[in-house]
């Protein structure tokens, strides 16, 4: 049964991990849509300003861009999942070696 937990435990982590991947890349379509129309209007609407134009408003969706793809790397498997699972595995069967541990030593003094 303790297996089974851990897996469900597992399983569960996954999906809120896979539901913040796609929160975040609705989020990114969203505020870059709004920025573009943002953009359009002003350079349409008004006295087009060079430094609106170009490079200044590409920014935000290239750096974010590379930060969502990142995160689809990390969560999908394909940029270190493996090191984070054995990391998460390590530390939690250390905290569990020190609970252990405390509890023997308070039990001791009973």
């Amino acid at each position: 049964m303790d297996n089974y937990n851990k897996k469900l435990e597992r399983a569960e982590k996954r999906v809120k991990d896979i539901k913040g991947f796609y929160s975040h890349a609705v989020v990114y379509v969203l505020v870059n849509i709004f920025i573009a129309v943002a953009h359009y209007i002003v350079e349409h609407r008004f006295v087009p300003d060079e430094d609106l134009s170009g490079w200044s408003y590409l920014t935000t969706p290239i750096g974010w861009g590379i930060g969502l793809l990142v995160h689809g790397l990390w969560v999908f498997g394909l940029g270190g999942t493996n090191f984070l699972r054995s990391w998460e595995k390590r530390k939690i069967d250390q905290l569990m070696k020190e609970e252990k541990e405390e509890f023997e030593n308070f039990k001791r003094f009973e």
